[in-house]
C-alpha cells in the first residue's frame, strides 16, 4: 500500500475506529512506507534459518523474494510449502515502521500443514496458519505488548486481521478484525 492509498483509507476510516493517542502514529507509518523498497529480515527460530529479501520495488512485489519468504516460513515439521498471503508482510512491514525497529522477525510459526495443526494443543480449528494468512512472532528487543499494540493499530487502520498475544509471542493474520 503506497502513502496515497494509506492516506486515502484513513480519511475514509470513521474516526471512532482511530485511537486518538496514535493518529499521528499512523500518520508518520503512511509517511515511511512511502518508499520505493520494503525489505524485512526474518528468522526462523525452529531451524535457524535467516532470510532478507527486498520484496516490494517501485509498486512491484518480487516473485524471487515471496519465494524464499514462503521457504524460510514453510512447516518445519513437514517440509511444505504454502504462498504465505502478500498482505501479512505489508502488515509485518508496517508494524516495524510504526515501532521504528528494523532488525529480524523471529518466525515462531508460519504456514502450517492441516497435519500439524491437528497435532497441536490449543490452534484453532480453522486456522489462519494453514491457508498461509496467520504468523507468530518475536521482535527481540521489543516487548511483545508493544508488538500487540503496534499490531492492533495497524489491524484498526486496514480494518481487518486478527492480533493475538501469548506468552512469548504474538499471533498476525489476515482474516477478519479481531483480538484476544
Amino acid at each position: 500500500m503506497d502513502k496515497r492509498d494509506f492516506l486515502k483509507l484513513l480519511a475514509t476510516t470513521s474516526p471512532a475506529l482511530l485511537f486518538p493517542q496514535w493518529a499521528q502514529a499512523v500518520t508518520k507509518v503512511a509517511n515511511k512506507t512511502s518508499t520505493s523498497e520494503k525489505t524485512l529480515i526474518f528468522y526462523n527460530t525452529h531451524t535457524g534459518e535467516k532470510c532478507k529479501e527486498t520484496y516490494w520495488i517501485k509498486g512491484r512485489y518480487q516473485s524471487g523474494a515471496l519465494k524464499k519468504f514462503n521457504h524460510l516460513m514453510r512447516d518445519h515439521r513437514t517440509k511444505e510449502i504454502k504462498a504465505i498471503d502478500k498482505n501479512l508482510f505489508d502488515r509485518l512491514f508496517a508494524l516495524q515502521q510504526m515501532l521504528g525497529k528494523h532488525g529480524e522477525i523471529h518466525v515462531v510459526s508460519g504456514y502450517r500443514s492441516p497435519a500439524t495443526n491437528k497435532k497441536l494443543k490449543g490452534t484453532a480449528i480453522n486456522s489462519m496458519h494453514m491457508v498461509g494468512r496467520a504468523i507468530d512472532i518475536q521482535m527481540p528487543g521489543t516487548r511483545l505488548v508493544h508488538v500487540k499494540n503496534a499490531a492492533i493499530k495497524i489491524a484498526s487502520a486496514h480494518q481487518c486481521g486478527g492480533v493475538g498475544s501469548y506468552r512469548s509471542f504474538v499471533h498476525i493474520d489476515t482474516g477478519r478484525k479481531r483480538c484476544w
